[in-house]
C-alpha cells in the first residue's frame, strides 16, 4: 500500500451516556463531539461542556428479514436503502427498501459470513465476507445491473485482501473506499483507496503505539475519513478525522 498523506487535524471526543434498559438487553450510549485537544490525550469520561445533540423523531419503522434469527442495520443511505446483515448459524448481507418493504440479499458466492455496510449515491455498497481458503476479504457489490457495451457486468466489482483480514466499510461518489486489514499478529490499521487507483494505510495518532490498532469506518465526498483507535483489548482511545493533504 502507498505511504501515508493524511493529517489528523481535529479529534472527536467520546463519552459514556447513560445505561438504557430495554427489557432484558442493555445498551450504552456513547456520545462523539468534534472538538479541539490533545490528539493523543487519554479517553475522556466525564464532559464538561457536552451538548447533546436533539433529533425529534416521532416514527420508527420495524423491520425483520424473514427466515433469520436476526436482522443488523448498518447504515443508510441518502436514498433511503439500508445495509446490514441477517445472521443464526451463518449470515447474509442485505439492502433493505423500507418503501417496499423488500430485502435484497448481497452476500458473495461462498461467503460463510457476510456484512454490508456503506452504500454511495451510485448504488455501489461495500462489506465484508468470509471464505475457507482466503479467510475474510473486503468487497464492492454495485447493486442492479451494470452493463459495458453490450457485456452484462457481474454485480461484484471488486473483492479486497490486503493483509490476514480485511474489512470493507465507508464508500464516497467517487467509489473511495475506507476500511480495516489485520495481519497475522492481530494489529489492525486502517485503509482508504480503490483498485484502479490502489490503497494507502492509514494509523491514526495513537494508533503507532504497541498493541493499538486503528479502525476506519467512513468516508465523505471530501476524502475525509473517521477513524477509531483502540488498545489490545479493543478498549477505545480515541476518534479522529483525517484529511487528505
Amino acid at each position: 500500500m502507498g505511504k501515508p498523506n493524511f493529517a489528523w487535524t481535529r479529534r472527536i471526543r467520546c463519552y459514556d451516556a447513560d445505561m438504557i434498559s430495554t427489557g432484558t438487553r442493555a445498551l450504552v450510549a456513547t456520545i462523539c463531539l468534534a472538538g479541539a485537544g490533545p490528539a493523543a490525550a487519554p479517553r475522556d469520561t466525564q464532559p464538561a461542556e457536552a451538548h447533546p445533540l436533539k433529533i425529534g423523531i416521532t416514527t420508527y419503522t420495524f423491520f425483520s428479514r424473514r427466515g433469520w434469527d436476526n436482522t443488523e442495520p448498518r447504515a443508510i443511505a441518502n436514498s433511503g436503502l439500508i445495509t446490514g446483515l441477517s445472521y443464526g448459524a451463518d449470515s447474509a448481507g442485505f439492502i433493505y427498501d423500507p418503501d417496499t418493504d423488500t430485502f435484497t440479499d448481497a452476500t458473495p458466492p461462498g461467503s460463510t459470513f457476510t456484512i454490508t455496510q456503506g452504500m454511495n449515491r451510485f448504488g455501489r455498497i461495500t462489506g465484508d465476507g468470509r471464505e475457507p481458503a482466503i479467510g475474510r476479504y473486503g468487497f464492492v457489490w454495485q447493486q442492479g445491473t451494470i452493463t459495458e457495451g453490450q457485456r452484462e457486468l457481474r454485480p461484484f466489482l471488486v473483492r479486497l485482501k490486503i493483509d490476514v483480514i480485511t474489512t470493507a466499510r465507508g464508500i464516497n461518489d467517487s467509489g473511495v473506499v475506507v476500511g480495516r486489514t489485520t495481519n497475522a499478529d492481530g494489529r489492525s490499521d486502517g485503509f482508504v483507496g480503490s483498485d484502479a487507483r490502489g490503497y494507502q494505510r492509514l494509523v491514526a495518532p495513537g494508533g503507532e503505539m504497541p498493541g493499538n490498532s486503528t479502525f476506519c469506518q467512513g468516508i465523505n465526498n471530501f476524502a475525509q475519513v473517521s477513524c477509531q483507535v483502540s488498545d489490545s483489548e479493543g478498549n477505545p482511545l480515541g476518534a479522529f478525522i483525517g484529511s487528505p493533504r
